[in-house]
């Protein structure tokens, strides 16, 4: 079986036999994980149909060489003619299908550091080809690739459900949960989030009080997002029939919209992120700060961490492990996608035993276009003024302002914690590797506790 080469691809450091104890885990490891393209082999919210997606998380880790006439262009002017191996982009050295399998799969790349004078096929003026990618004449040997992950996405047949309380209204084909496989035969979510979630909470209740999962989208795909993670709480996902977990809950109480405001205040201008309720009455994933309809229940970093953490006692987070955030797609996108204006994750300074971790598939290796942007606390008491998160006109009884200590690190300080809070999901790598999410979470508490 032919598969990604070990020199292709970031180091796994994680063995399916392991098994995860207390000592493995900080106090607090806080899981944030992007929807599309990261969870699921679909975008929805960028327009795109499985298929679609599929042949795009193929292009985005096939790589090619840049011409030598063609290095001091910007990538998305760049027309290659050779894959990564000096392979030509016709397929004429390729002349077998058996070839072509052993092309498609040594020009798959995976690492955050790109081969030099090599880069993305997705990144090149061909761009435009990738929904089709498999397709059109200079993917045809990636076919085999595609395979590969379309059988992965397959529902194992040979799996049923065992469980006594089933319910015969909740299934379609092979007693398969519909909020696990909405059409019966393939998965919704990718099977290696569920392992993850698997072999960090199983038998464990002291392990199930230091885990925390956010599930972060620009989409509308919360909703059914909760139904899958549900499911599996209940014991309903054919490959973990015997899981259970009722902290596992994700319900409409334990899911926000989260927006960037910016505060005006004389001559300063402050940004901070805050945190409304969940109003069904919002339906479009884009609606602005000013439209939404929900009470805003956190302001500024240490309100949100607050309800993320799972402090604030009166919140429906304190007793369950999972929430969700609609982050501020047009705030990112008003700002040319800049990291900084993304969607927020925390490092903490003051309680190192406290770590995030942000999956996302458009994590990427540029100062100038990611999708995440981190907040470190500050050790000192000065505040830039950017980052100072007090709404002066923020008077709701509700929240109580605190103080904070947070600023929003530069693009290149952004690339700098990779693989310490932040991961970069080439898509392709947990479609195949089951275990994928765990040996990237295994990297990072390394990483940060060495």
């Amino acid at each position: 079986h032919i598969m990604i080469p070990e020199t292709n691809r970031q180091a796994l450091h994680y063995h399916p036999t392991h098994t995860i104890t207390n000592d493995d885990l900080p106090s607090l490891l806080v899981l944030h994980f992007d929807v599309n393209e990261t969870l699921l082999v679909e975008d929805a919210a960028g327009g795109d149909s499985a298929e679609e997606s599929l042949n795009k998380i193929i292009a985005k880790s096939a790589f090619c060489r840049i011409p030598e006439d063609q290095r001091t262009l910007p990538l998305c002017e760049v027309k290659p003619t050779h894959w990564m191996d000096g392979t030509p982009m016709d397929g004429s050295d390729a002349a077998t299908n058996g070839d072509r399998d052993v092309v498609g799969w040594s020009n798959m790349y995976t690492k955050w550091n790109w081969p030099e004078y090599c880069c993305p096929y997705y990144k090149t003026s061909y761009k435009k080809n990738a929904k089709v990618f498999t397709e059109h004449p200079h993917g045809k040997m990636f076919v085999g690739v595609k395979d590969a992950i379309r059988k992965k996405l397959l529902v194992d047949e040979e799996c049923h459900y065992d469980n006594d309380n089933y319910n015969d209204d909740d299934d379609l084909g092979g007693g398969i949960d519909k909020r696990i496989s909405h059409d019966g035969i393939h998965h919704f979510l990718l099977p290696a989030f569920f392992e993850c979630l698997y072999r960090l909470l199983k038998d464990d209740e002291v392990n199930r009080q230091k885990i925390r999962i956010v599930i972060r989208t620009f989409g509308s795909d919360l909703a059914a997002i909760a139904d899958a993670i549900n499911a599996f709480g209940e014991g309903k996902h054919p490959y973990f029939p015997n899981f259970r977990c009722s902290r596992l809950k994700l319900d409409r109480s334990l899911m926000y919209r989260g927006r960037w405001k910016k505060v005006k205040d004389s001559d300063r201008e402050s940004i901070s992120y805050q945190l409304t309720a969940w109003s069904d009455k919002d339906t479009d994933y884009d609606t602005s700060l000013d439209d939404l309809s929900g009470e805003v229940v956190a302001f500024g970093d240490e309100n949100v961490l607050d309800i993320i953490e799972g402090r604030k006692r009166d919140s429906p987070c304190s007793d369950s492990i999972v929430c969700g955030i609609q982050d501020d797609y047009n705030f990112w996108h008003s700002h040319k996608y800049a990291p900084s204006a993304g969607k927020p994750v925390w490092i903490r300074s003051k309680n190192k035993d406290i770590q995030h971790i942000f999956f996302d598939d458009n994590i990427h290796n540029s100062a100038e276009d990611s999708i995440v942007s981190v907040r470190q606390e500050e050790k000192s008491s000065q505040v830039d003024d950017l980052d100072n998160d007090i709404d002066p006109r923020q008077t709701s009884s509700t929240i109580n302002l605190r103080n904070t200590n947070f600023r929003s690190l530069s693009g290149s300080e952004i690339i700098g914690v990779q693989g310490r809070c932040l991961v970069r999901v080439p898509t392709v790598e947990p479609c195949l590797t089951q275990t994928w999410f765990l040996s990237q979470i295994f990297h990072c508490l390394n990483m940060v506790h060495k």
